[in-house]
């Protein structure tokens, strides 16, 4: 598969490789497209998850002070 990137999303990828970050550019958009896959099937579930899971951690966190 070849895919053909903007100038600026080349140049995000070619900066993630000069930082060390990924060792190849197919790793960048590997994980760039996990990411999309994530936020694509977040649910109104999952919203109210990590809010309750905030919001447990915050009441821990206070009652420690």
């Amino acid at each position: 598969m070849n895919i053909l990137l903007k100038p600026e999303l080349e140049k995000f990828v070619t900066e993630k490789l000069i930082a060390g970050q990924f060792a190849y550019s197919n790793e960048v958009i590997n994980e760039a497209l996990e990411e999309f896959k994530e936020q694509e099937e977040f649910t109104p579930e999952h919203e109210a998850y990590r809010r309750r899971e905030v919001k447990r951690g915050i009441e821990q966190l206070d009652r420690k002070q």
